[in-house]
């Protein structure tokens, strides 16, 4: 008499639908993955966007605050600290790059506008120097304004030096 040993496995069939199960799963993760990529490189280019505004929110601010004379032509914006440092900023076409006696920086941001003025109160004891920068953010036309008090003082030095032979 003689005894078969059988082995237990999986019939061709059985193999191949198994193979076809494992194909569409990895055809799902790759579809997910490419899929999640693509927002988080979307979600990495809208942060630098923000990213950038703060920042030049925050220099802007500094540079204003800490500067005793500001100027304004064509396409750059000059801060004079009292220590007689300077900074300035060049507004390109399709960015703002500042320059000071250290570094350069910039910002991936494309201005439209700038206004640099004087405004004051009906009483005229208060005036303010104020800067405007409009810019397009993504086909977002926003703006930065920030003001700073122009103290007596400093009015009286200004007077002076336009009266002055």
């Amino acid at each position: 008499m003689t005894t078969r040993n059988a082995v237990r496995a999986f019939s061709v069939v059985e193999a191949m639908v198994g193979l076809v199960v494992m194909a569409v799963v990895i055809g799902l993760v790759f579809v997910v993955f490419s899929i999640l990529s693509r927002q988080l490189s979307d979600l990495r280019y809208q942060n630098e966007k923000v990213s950038d505004v703060n920042r030049l929110s925050w220099v802007m601010q500094r540079d204003m605050f800490g500067s005793r004379e500001l100027s304004y032509t064509e396409e750059r914006l000059e801060f004079s600290d009292y220590k007689g440092q300077s900074a300035y900023f060049e507004f390109g076409d399709s960015a703002i790059v500042r320059h000071s006696e250290t570094f350069a920086d910039t910002f991936h941001i494309r201005p439209i506008s700038v206004l640099l003025d004087t405004i004051g109160n009906v009483s005229g004891k208060k005036t303010m120097s104020r800067l405007q920068l409009v810019f397009d953010l993504d086909a977002r036309v926003d703006s930065l304004r920030f003001y700073k008090n122009i103290y007596p003082a400093e009015r009286l030095n200004a007077n002076q030096d336009v009266n002055r032979p």
